[in-house]
C-alpha cells in the first residue's frame, strides 16, 4: 500500500494507487465467508444441488430449508465451503429474508454446534410463518450479530440477475395495470382521435405501450395470426396509437433474415417460403417497413442459384410450376423487380 501511494494517480478524483486500490481491488477480493453470503442470499433465487460450485469453491450443502409468506420468503441452511486454491474449509450457518424487490437482509456465519444451529433456526421460522417478519429481522441480528448481508453482497452477475427477476414480475403487474386503463378506455381514445383532440399523455401511453407490446410478441411467434395482426393494425388506425418503429422493425429485419437464411439451405422447402411470404405481408399491416436489404440479396442467389428456363412436362411440373409462382411471389414482397434476359435473371430493386 505504502509502494502503491507513491504512484500519482492519472484521475482527479483518485490521489493515488493505494486510494484507486482501496475503492476498485479490495471490494472485488473474494475470500471464504463472502462466497458464504453469495451462496446464503443467491440460494433464495436458485436451487442448488447438493454440491455446487461457486467460482474456486466446492460447496456442499448440509441443511437448507426455504419458506414463503405472500411475498415474503425465508431460507435457512448450513454448508461447508472449501477453497480450489488454498484448501480453506469452513462450514457456514445461514439466514436470510427476502422482503421483496431487493430488499434483502440475511446474516451468515461460522457454523457452531447443532444445538446453536436449532435454537437459530427453531427461532426465526416460527417468528416467519407467523408473519412477524420485523420480529425475524431481529432475530437474525440477535444470532448473527455483525455478519450481516444484503442484496450487495452478491456477485455483480447474480446481482443482475435477480435484479432482472424482480424487474420482470413488477412489469407483468405493470402491464395488467396498463392493459386495464387501456381497455377500459378505448372508446374515449377512439373518440378523441375522430374529434382530432389530444388525448392525455398518461392516457395515451397505457395505448402505446399495450398495443406495442402486444405487437412485440405476435411478430415473435413462429406462426403470425392474421386476426390478431389486422386488430393491432385497427388500434394503430384508430387510436393513432404510437408504436416503436425503429425497435420493431430492427426485430423483424432479423425474423426475415433468418427465415431467409434457413430458405437459402432448403429451397425447395416451400412451406417455409409461404411463411416468408406470409410473415412479410403481415408486418406490412401494422405499418412497420423493415430494412429488407439482407432479405433481398438472399432471394437474388436462391433464385440464381436454382435459375429454372423452361418447365419439362413430367411427374414434377406441377411442384416447379409451384416453385416458381411463390419465387415470383417473394420478390413481390421483397420489392425486386425481375426481367428475364437469356438465362439469368435482371433484378431491380426497389
Amino acid at each position: 500500500m505504502a509502494l502503491l501511494k507513491s504512484a500519482p494517480s492519472n484521475l482527479p478524483e483518485y490521489d493515488d494507487a493505494a486510494q484507486a486500490y482501496d475503492k476498485f481491488v479490495k471490494p472485488c477480493i473474494v475470500d471464504i465467508h463472502r462466497v458464504g453470503a453469495h451462496y446464503a442470499v443467491s440460494s433464495l433465487f436458485k436451487a442448488y444441488p447438493k454440491k455446487s460450485k461457486i467460482y474456486s469453491f466446492d460447496v456442499v450443502s448440509e441443511h437448507f430449508e426455504a419458506f414463503a409468506a405472500g411475498k415474503h420468503s425465508l431460507a435457512i441452511g448450513k454448508a461447508k465451503l472449501t477453497s480450489e486454491v488454498t484448501l480453506e474449509e469452513e462450514t457456514i450457518a445461514f439466514a436470510v429474508l427476502h422482503l421483496g424487490e431487493p430488499h434483502l437482509f440475511g446474516g451468515v456465519r461460522q457454523f457452531g454446534n447443532n444445538e446453536d444451529f436449532e435454537v437459530m433456526r427453531n427461532e426465526i421460522v416460527q417468528a416467519f410463518q407467523k408473519s412477524r417478519v420485523h420480529e425475524a429481522v431481529v432475530l437474525i441480528d440477535k444470532h448473527f450479530g455483525s455478519h450481516n448481508y444484503s442484496f450487495w453482497h452478491l456477485f455483480k452477475d447474480d446481482q443482475k440477475k435477480i435484479l432482472n427477476m424482480v424487474l420482470s414480475q413488477a412489469m407483468s403487474t405493470l402491464e395488467v395495470s396498463f392493459r386495464q386503463i387501456y381497455e377500459n378506455n378505448y372508446a374515449i381514445l377512439q373518440a378523441m382521435k375522430e374529434l382530432s383532440l389530444e388525448p392525455p399523455k398518461a392516457l395515451r401511453f397505457t395505448g402505446d405501450y399495450t398495443v406495442g407490446l402486444d405487437l412485440e410478441r405476435i411478430i415473435q411467434r413462429e406462426d403470425i395470426d392474421l386476426r390478431e395482426l389486422r386488430q393491432i393494425a385497427d388500434s394503430i388506425n384508430n387510436l393513432s396509437v404510437e408504436i416503436d418503429h425503429v425497435r420493431l422493425n430492427h426485430m423483424v429485419e432479423i425474423r426475415i433474415n433468418d427465415m431467409m437464411e434457413r430458405l437459402s439451405t432448403q429451397p425447395d422447402d416451400t412451406l417455409l417460403m409461404k411463411s416468408i411470404i406470409q410473415y412479410i405481408r403481415a408486418i406490412k399491416e401494422v405499418q412497420l417497413s423493415p430494412d429488407l436489404w439482407r432479405a433481398q440479396n438472399l432471394a437474388f442467389l436462391i433464385r440464381k442459384r436454382n435459375d429454372i428456363t423452361q418447365i419439362t412436362p413430367g411427374s414434377q411440373e406441377q411442384d416447379t410450376r409451384e416453385w416458381l409462382d411463390l419465387m415470383a411471389e417473394l420478390f413481390r414482397e421483397l420489392n425486386i423487380k425481375v426481367t428475364e434476359d437469356a438465362a439469368l435473371p435482371m433484378i431491380e430493386v426497389s
